[in-house]
This record gives C-alpha cells, structure tokens and sequence, in this order.
C-alpha cells in the first residue's frame, strides 16, 4: 500500500492542506522549518489510518467535531481507495464525498493484519527512538533474540520490561524465605490469625460479672455527670461576678462625677481645636500682613531707578551678526600679509622654472610654454612601455637558454633507461592473491576454531544431564518442543496453585469447625438449651411415659416394651416418678424459652454455620483429591512424552533449561559442520591461486621456492611488480618531460620575436611623439623624463598662484564691507563711529547684554510686586476669617471673652467624655453577665466580697478538675468492660482473627496469582523472542549485514553471532580486518545504526510477504555528517523500491545532500511551505 495524497483538511493549524505525493518515486523528502506542522502530518498519518484520539490534543484550532483527514491510497496489486477520516466514536470512515459511511474492513484490505502500536512501532521511525533502540541493543549486551525481536518486531524496552517482570515477581516471593517479601508477611499473619482463633473461649459467669461490673461504673459516670453539671454552674455565677464587679463600681464613681457638671454647655467635640486653630491663625495673619506691606513698598522703590533703552533691544538681532563675523574678519586680516608673501614667492619660483625650461616668456604668460596634458601622457605612457618591453626581451632570452639546456639532460637520460618489461600478467596475478590474502589466514582461524568448537560440543555432549548417547542420536532424539514443555510447565504450575488454594481452604475450614465447636460447647454449658428440636424430644418423652402408664395403670396392661420405649425406660425404674420427671422436664423447657430467646437464637446460628462448614470443607477436600488425580495422571503424559528419547524427565522447568542446552549443542554442532565446509573451500581455492602467482614469477625470470607460502610469493610479486612500475614510470615520466621541454623551446624561441617586434613598433611611435615635442628622435627618454618633471612643476606653481590671487581679492572684499555694516549700526544708534571696526562691534554687544540685563530684571520686579499685593490682600482675608471663628465658638458657649471661652469647652470636654466612659461601661457590663440586666447585675454583686470569691472560684475549678479526671478513667474502664463483653459474646476476639485470617488468605491468593502471572508472561515473552531468533535469525542477519556495512561507510563488513560462557547468541560487529566488537565497544552512533540496520531488514522481510506499508522516518539523521547520512538516504531509498518511504525533516542541506547521492530522478522533494495553512 502507498500515499497517493495525504488530505489535511482541518487538523492541527491546517485548513484545506494537502501533501500530494504522486505516482513516480516512492521516496519523499518532505522538508519544512520548526513549528511548520512536521509532527502534526506525523500524527495525521496515524489518525487516518486507525481513527482520530479520543483526547486528541489537535483541536486547538478546528473543534473535535470539525477535525477532518482525507487520503487516496493504492494496494500493490493496483487497487485505489480514496476516502476521509472524521472525529467520532462509530462510523468514522467516509468516502471521498465525505458523506458516505464506509466500513472499517474496507481499508484493512489494505492495512493487512497490523493495527496502529504496530504500525508506529514498525512503520515509524523518530531519532529518539533510533537512539533508543541503540540503547536497548546496548542494555541486552548484544543478546540476538532481544535485539532481532526488538527491532523486527517494533517493540522497544524489552530488557526493561524482562527486568521489570522479574523484579515485580522477585518482589512478591523468592525460594530463600525472606521476611520483608510480601507473601512470608502475609503468610505469618494468617497463621498468627488462625493461632488466635483456636484460643478464643468464655464461661458464663466471667460474662455475668463483667456485665455487672460494666452496670456499676455506669451508675458512677451518671453520679459524676450531676456533680460536675451543678459545680459548674456555680463556678459560671463566680466568674460572672468577678467579671463584673469592677464596671458596676466604675459606673457608681462616674455618676457621682456628672453630678457635678450637670450645668456644663454641651459643646461639639472639636471645639477646644477649633479655638486653638483659631488664635493660631489670627496671630499669623497680623505677622503676614505687615512683612508683606514692607516687601511692596521696597519693590516700587527700585522699579522707579531703573531705565531700559529699548532701541538697543529692537536692532539686537544686527549686533549679534555682525559680533558673529567679527573673529572671522579678525583671523582674515591677521592672515593677510602671510598670504602675500606666499604669493610673491610662488611667482618667483615660476620664473625660475620658465628660464630652466629655456623659455624667456613673462609671468603672465608662462602658460603658453605648457604643451597639452595628451602629448604628456602619452609621453610618460611610451617611457614606461620601453622599460617593460626591455624586461620581456631580456627574459625571453635567458628563458629559451634554459629550456635547450634541460631538454639536452633528459634525451640523455631517457637513452640510458632503455625499454622496460610489461608486468600487466604478474601486476593481476599479485592483485588476484591480494584480494585472497585473508583466506590464508581465516583459514588458519577457522580450523583453530573448529578444533576449538569440536572439544566444546564434546565436553557439553559429556556434561549434558540424563543423556548417555551420542551427539548424532541426540541430534536425531525425538523430545518435545520449547511450546509443550511451557505448557506442561504452565499446567503443573496451576495445578500446583489450585492444590494448595484447596488445602488451604480445607485447613481454614477445620480450624472454623473446632471454633465453632468450641463456642456451642461454652454456649450450652452445665443446662440443656430449651430449642425446638429439644423441646420436641422432652414432649415425646413425655408422652411415651404416658403411654406406658395409661397402659399399666389405667388399662391394666402390661405389654413389652417397645424399642422406642425400651430406650427411655427399663423395668428397674419408678414409672411414675420417671413419668413424673419427664413432665417437669418439658414443662421446663418451655417455660425456659422465652427467657433465653437469645440463647436460643445464638446456638440456631451457631448450628447454622457448623453444617455449612463441614459441607463446605468436604467440598475442598474432594477438590484438594481431584487436584491430586489430575497431577498423577499429567505426570503419566509428561513421562510418555519424553519416552521417544528414551529419558526420564526431571521437572518441565529443567527439561526447559536442558532443552535450551540442547538447542545450544545442536546450533554449536551445525557451526562446526558449516565451518568445516567453509575451510575445506578457502583450502581449494587458495591452491589455484598459488599455482597462478608462482607461473607468473617465472615468466619474468623469478627463482620461485618449491614451499613457499602464498603470502612469501605475494611480497616476491609486490616486489618485483613495484621495479618494473618504477622503472616504467621513470621512463614515462623522463618522456613527458622532454615532451614539455621541447614545446617549452618553441615557445621561448616566439616570445623573442615577438618582443623584438614591439620595440621597433615603439621606437616609431617615440620619434611621431619627439617631433610634436619639437625635440629630435634620438632624444633619450631619460632627458625626455627630466623635461617632462619641469614642465609638470611648472604647472602646479601656475595653479597655485592663481588660487593664492583669487583668495586674496576675497578677503579685502570682506573687510572693507564688514567695517561699512559697523559703522552704519553705530550711527543709527547714536553711538560714535570712530576708531577700529572690530572694537565698535564689540562695544555695541556690550551695550545690548546690558540692556537685556535691565530689561530682565524690569519684568521681574513688576511680577514680584503683583505678587507681593495679592499676600497682602490674602493675609488680611485671613485675620477676618480667624475673628469669626471666635465669634460663632463665643455664641455657642455663651461667654463674651477668650478666658470664658476656654473655661466652658473644658467643663463640656469633661461631661462628654465622663458620659462616653459610663455608656462603654454599661455596654461591656451587659456583654459580661450572661444575660442579666443592669439592676440584676448590680443587685447580685452588692454584698459580694472579692477575697472569699477568688477562693469560692478556685474551690471549685480544683473539684470539677478532679470529676473530669474521675470521668476519664471511668470511662476508660467502662470502655474495657465493654470491649470485654464484646469479645465474650464473639468468643473473645475469635470473629477478628477469622476475619484477619480471611484478609491474609485474600492477599496470599492475589499474590500467588500476580507472581503466576508475572512469571508466565516473561517465560511467554523468552520464548517469543527465542522462537523469533530461530525463525528469522538467518536472512535477517545476512540483510542487516549488508546494510549495516552501507551505514558505517565500510568500517563493518558486516555481523556476526557469537557464543558466550552461558551458550547464549550473542550479536559481534566485523571490522574490515575481521575484528569482532561486542555491541559495548561500539559507540552509540554505530549502535544506532546496528538498530537502522536490523529495522530496515526487517521490513523489507515483512512487506516481501504481506501487504506493503509506508515507512515514516522522522528526523534520523540530525547527528550524523553529510557522508553518512548518504549513506543512510541511500539505504532508505534502496528500501523504497519494496515499500513507500517518507523522510520527514526540518534540516534542509539534507535535500542537497539527497539530490547529490541519489540524483534529480531518484526522490520527490516536498516542503511543508506546499501544505498551506490557513
């Protein structure tokens, strides 16, 4: 089966998205950056095979009702499927319209037998778990079945989980008696529980005088109980009064102070405040007022001296710039006279240049002596051109010397190397015997091996328990298989477990019986129990009595007795008095009934429990013989099933073990026949290349040793191959030499000419250039050189000189202006215009700061003087305020002066808070006496004195503390009493240790069920993984090997299967050199790729035989280097021809790196950039 497109309708954070992925290479790159929705597509895959999760955590965008998968699909034999997979619990599978219902069977006829564990233990591939399954292999220690099963079978953590259930089991019970193990614990418990059962029994009178003594301390507690509820509510009224009698003397003193402030005026509360505050304020406004006053009358004093001239201010923006120029025109004309001198000595040097050139023009016009700047150019171009020319003449030259000299040396000594001998015959005959060269010695190791396995196979054969034949009869032996000698193991085990659960029961059930009897023996005592069936037998007593005596004595008959009769009397008895008797006897019974109902019923009940244990433990002791039988007549069939071999078994667990030791001899016994096979092969085929290697020695003149050994002719060919290369090579390598010698002569020898031509082509253009010079061709470029520095310098000097003029036109230009805007502004502003320029732009800034210093400080005395105004009008506000303050508090207490005023707000103070304090008083009075009103209150502690009622209360608590420790230990004794009685009536705890026996025996069974069932599953889970080794060790092995040498790059040539001390297969990885590494010495990269190895090998085993599913690999290769994961891309694409694989990746080089090993044409390359969500 394969994708043809993968539907992501509404999932995750896709909407509408789709991965499609054609019809052509069935091996898919799909790339895509973190959080672009890789492990969501992961995740997709498994859902719309198996169904969406219940607790799908892929609702966070579309809701559970919402989420949506499509799929189209095709089988190997061609048939498609196209249909959608919603959220739901029924009915989840729809076809391509998304409305139709289609059933499940219809995609497991794609699917095969495989559900979803399966499918991401087998299919599904992620770098954790790669790096896992390499740790597991690791934790097996290489064992062949874990690592096979594990990887073949999808299942990781099996040596974890082998583990867990040995460790769960050994938890539970081990052979050595253990006490902290659960089961020794729970065994103690229920034999210390049936120990207690068998001791419970009680009489009657112990009953009786528990019962009455239990009825006295009753009596007592209730005596206690009336003490204690009358001392305290004594001790309640004592802590009443002592709570209360301070509050009613502290009312009675205050009433007595508001007395005598009755005609105090009631004032508010902040009234002292308010006066205070009042004076305060009057006080401080009379001292504002007058500083205030003074500060108005300073700041118009200085307003009036101060005088602004406001035409300074309005032209301070024309004093500001021309103070801005001022240091320019300073600098500039300080610098005037060293630019003159400049000037003159810059025209001074012109002039001497003129005369060195020759010319006798002026100054003026000294640029008319300067030829174009072309003609120079071209000048210095030409000069530079010769040097040039001259140096490749002059190597040209020395170069072709060089060449014919060494081309001379080399036909010398190719003369004297001659021609060699052809050593292609011997050159194969030696590579022939070198790719041998490990036959020789795995030959020497593989009958040091096979001498080694035929002495083991020996000794164990000889070791083996209960066998006396030969090895080829135990090979031929018929002994039953590993699965029936588990079953055997399995039913021995349960009829073991339903033996002893039997037993157990039956021991459980005598020790119920002897309880049981033991408690209707104390129940019954000295008297009979007046039941139904007792009163029964006295009435029919009775009335045989009466038959026998109506018949003697009324009837006058005097027949024999019958048996019946016989058995009650005989003839040396009183009839009457016997008759006599048997009536009060039932009469007694009777009348006995009612008064011992409970009697009665108890021994009813305990009758009851007796048939039904004694049915009850007939019952497990015919169980417990069944369970004997059926174990008698399983050994009969696990002795005739070992009959065929002759043997007598030992139990199924060690016929396991010697089955598995014979497993080991018979495997160890077809190595050795397949190693012998294997040496006598390399023994014939080592042989002819011997022969091959020594004929071709000969033909080239070698003196070959008649015993010697392949490897001895192998170095003699080596050695005598590598002459005949380096005399060869020699030659060759002399031949191309003079080869390049000679062509490098030709092209000396055209260089020369070459160069001989340009100089001529030059020295044509030199004499065009002299002419428009005016000087003559033969002039030397150095004279020319000369000339041409004068001429440039010249050129400079002009340059310069003309700059130097224009600069100093400038700054004339600039001081005579900036002396005219000066002396304009100072005029304007009447202020005299003589003297220097730059010190009148000077003084006219001083006078502007001046004037805006005066006019700053005119605008802040105004603002002070504003200010200081509104405090005046402020403060007199404020001294009004404070004097009508006074006046209303005056009018409220109705007094005329301050003095008065303070008298009256302190009588008020003191009635209010006098009034405060008694209301608080009377209301914490209330609160404390128990509900008791005032006067009640007040009445009860008139004549109460405080000294004798500290003494009452601490009379009191002393004796209600001595009642309640009374009561403690009566109540402890009541409490034994009644447990006593308790226990008497249950048989003195004889119910709890039966039911503790019943709890022990509960855990026991669940225990022995668990170890049971821990022990079956690991011994079920050896098995599988063994029978899985033997079915699929051979080609599995083989394909593993192959790859595994693929994915290290050849540093293993492939896998092998060793034995270790306990006959177990262990798993070896073969160097190149034929070393063999355990799995431990690998490192965990090579163990991952070991697991790769076995994972890939085994799909392509499964799928060679069912339907083909896709392989999803996720992410492998984040540790690996470009070269090996080219390696591993080239596995998985080898693994695509069989069966889909996508390879699902946030690492995009590994594109590039799959386009370079496998080619445009060998893969599909998606980005999840296609998948788009919305």
């Amino acid at each position: 089966m394969r994708l043809i497109r993968l539907g992501l309708d509404r999932f995750g954070h896709f909407t509408d998205g789709a991965l499609e992925l054609g019809e052509s290479a069935d091996f898919h790159l799909v790339c895509g950056n973190n959080e672009a929705g890789k492990t969501t597509t992961l995740r997709a895959l498994s859902d719309l095979f198996f169904g969406i999760e219940t607790r799908s955590p892929y609702n966070f965008k579309h809701d559970y009702a919402d989420l949506r998968l499509a799929a189209q699909i095709e089988a190997a034999d061609g048939r498609r499927l196209a249909f959608q997979r919603r959220k739901g619990r029924q009915n989840t599978l729809l076809g391509a319209d998304g409305s139709t219902s289609l059933p499940e069977a219809a995609l497991a006829a794609f699917l095969g037998p495989i559900d979803r564990d399966f499918f991401e233990g087998m299919f599904g591939l992620d770098h954790n778990r790669l790096r896992r399954g390499g740790e597991d292999i690791l934790a097996a220690r290489g064992d062949v079945g874990q690592s096979l099963f594990g990887a073949g079978a999808g299942v990781l953590g099996l040596s974890q989980v082998l583990a867990d259930l040995d460790a769960e089991a050994n938890a539970l019970f081990t052979q050595r008696r253990v006490a902290s193990k659960p089961f020794y614990q729970a065994l103690d418990r229920h034999g210390d529980a049936r120990k207690r059962l068998r001791e419970a029994a009680v009489s009657a009178d112990e009953w009786r005088q528990t019962k009455a003594e239990a009825d006295a301390v009753e009596s007592r507690i209730g005596e206690n109980r009336e003490r204690l509820g009358y001392l305290q509510s004594a001790r309640a009224k004592a802590e009443r009064i002592r709570r209360t009698l301070p509050m009613v003397r502290q009312i009675a003193e205050l009433e007595e102070s508001l007395a005598g402030l009755v005609d105090a005026v009631a004032l508010a509360e902040d009234a002292s405040d308010r006066r205070v505050s009042a004076i305060r304020r009057r006080d401080e406004a009379l001292r504002d007022t007058e500083r205030c006053t003074t500060v108005v009358q300073g700041l118009e004093a200085e307003l009036a001296g101060l005088t602004v001239p406001a035409e300074i201010l309005t032209r301070g923006g024309d004093i500001e710039g021309l103070h801005e120029q001022r240091g320019a025109v300073r600098d500039q004309r300080s610098d005037l006279p060293k630019r003159d001198s400049e000037l003159r000595q810059l025209r001074e040097q012109a002039l001497d240049l003129l005369r060195r050139l020759g010319s006798d023009l002026p100054i003026e016009r000294a640029v008319e002596a300067i030829p174009p700047r072309s003609i120079l150019a071209d000048v210095r171009a030409l000069i530079a051109d010769q040097g040039k020319l001259r140096a490749r003449a002059d190597a040209a030259a020395e170069q072709l010397g060089r060449c014919r000299t060494e081309a001379g040396k080399l036909e010398s000594q190719l003369d004297a190397i001659g021609t060699p001998a052809d050593s292609a015959v011997l050159h194969a005959a030696v590579a022939e015997a070198k790719a041998r060269g490990t036959v020789e010695q795995s030959l020497s190791e593989g009958q040091a091996r096979l001498r080694t396995l035929k002495e083991r196979i020996a000794a164990q054969v000889t070791g083996l328990p209960l066998w006396q034949g030969s090895l080829d009869d135990l090979i031929q032996a018929k002994v039953p298989d590993d699965s029936t000698v588990a079953r055997f193991e399995a039913d021995f085990g349960e009829l073991t477990i339903r033996s002893n659960r039997a037993r157990e029961k039956a021991d459980d059930f005598r020790a119920q019986l002897s309880q049981l009897d033991a408690e209707i023996a104390a129940l019954k005592g000295t008297s009979e129990i007046p039941t139904a069936d007792a009163i029964a037998e006295a009435r029919r007593r009775r009335d045989l009595g009466w038959t026998v005596v109506r018949r003697t004595f009324i009837d006058g008959d005097q027949p024999a007795l019958t048996k019946d009769e016989a058995e009650l009397f005989d003839s040396t008895h009183d009839l009457s008095g016997f008759y006599e008797s048997s009536v009060r006897a039932a009469d007694a019974l009777v009348d006995r009934k009612e008064a011992e109902a409970q009697r009665v019923a108890r021994y009813a009940e305990l009758t009851s429990r007796r048939e039904d244990t004694v049915r009850r433990l007939t019952s497990a002791a015919h169980d417990a013989a069944s369970c004997d039988r059926s174990r008698a007549e399983l050994q009969a069939d696990w002795n005739a099933a070992w009959r065929p071999a002759g043997l007598a078994p030992a139990t199924p667990r060690e016929m396991a073990s010697w089955l598995a030791r014979v497993v080991g001899i018979v495997r160890d016994a077809q190595a050795a026949r397949e190693l012998e096979t294997s040496c006598r092969r390399m023994a014939d085929d080592l042989s002819g290349v011997h022969s091959q290697l020594a004929a071709a020695l000969a033909g080239h003149g070698a003196l070959v040793p008649p015993q010697a050994t392949l490897g001895i002719l192998v170095r003699q060919g080596e050695a005598l191959v590598q002459r005949l290369t380096q005399a060869s090579t020699q030659r060759q390598s002399c031949f191309d030499r003079l080869v390049e010698q000679r062509v490098l002569v030709i092209e000396a020898q055209h260089q020369c000419e070459a160069c001989t031509q340009a100089l001529d082509t030059w020295q044509l253009s030199w004499a065009k250039l002299m002419e428009r010079l005016g000087r003559e061709a033969t002039a030397t470029p150095a004279g020319v050189e000369e000339t041409l520095t004068l001429l440039e310098d010249l050129d400079r000097r002009l340059e310069a000189i003309r700059d130097l003029s224009h600069r100093v036109d400038r700054i004339n230009e600039n001081c005579r202006r900036f002396g005219s805007e000066v002396a304009d502004l100072a005029t304007a502003l009447t202020i005299p215009a003589d003297g220097d320029a730059i010190d009148l732009a000077g003084l006219l800034l001083i006078r502007l700061q001046q004037a805006r210093r005066d006019a700053d400080r005119h605008r802040e005395l105004t603002a002070r003087l504003e200010a200081a105004r509104d405090d005046v009008a402020r403060t007199v506000q404020h001294h009004r305020d404070a004097e009508a303050a006074l006046d209303a508090l005056r009018r409220e207490a109705r007094c005329s002066d301050d003095e008065a005023l303070a008298e009256a707000i302190q009588r008020s103070t003191a009635r209010r808070q006098a009034e405060e304090r008694r209301d608080e008083l009377r209301r914490q009075l209330l609160s404390s006496g128990d509900g008791l009103n005032i006067p009640q209150l007040t009445a009860e502690v008139a004549d109460c004195d405080p000294d004798l009622l500290h003494a009452d209360l601490q009379r009191i608590t002393e004796e209600i503390a001595d009642l309640h420790t009374q009561g403690t230990d009566l109540g402890g004794e009541l409490q034994r009493l009644r447990q006593s009685l308790a226990e008497m009536e249950r048989g003195r705890g004889g119910g709890t240790a039966a039911q503790e026996a019943q709890e022990a025996l509960a855990d026991l069974r669940e225990m022995v069920e668990t170890y049971a069932r821990t022990r079956t599953a690991a011994l079920l889970l050896r098995q599988a993984i063994d029978r899985y080794r033997q079915e699929q060790q051979g080609p599995l092995l083989r394909r593993a090997g192959e790859l595994f040498r693929t994915l290290t790059l050849g540093n293993y040539t492939g896998l092998k299967v060793e034995y270790d001390d306990r006959d177990q297969a262990i798993l070896k990885g073969e160097r190149r050199t034929g070393q063999l590494v355990d799995v431990s010495g690998m490192s965990d990269g090579t163990r991952d790729q070991l697991f790769l190895a076995l994972r890939v090998a085994a799909i392509e085993l499964y799928v060679a035989g069912a339907e083909p599913i896709p392989f999803i690999a996720d992410d492998l290769l984040i540790n690996y280097d470009d070269e090996r994961a080219g390696a591993a891309l080239s596995v998985l694409h080898d693994l695509s021809r069989q069966t889909q694989v996508l390879f699902f990746t946030h690492h995009p080089h590994l594109c590039d790196v799959a386009r370079r090993r496998l080619g445009a044409g060998g893969l599909q390359v998606h980005t999840l950039d296609q998948v788009v969500p919305a």
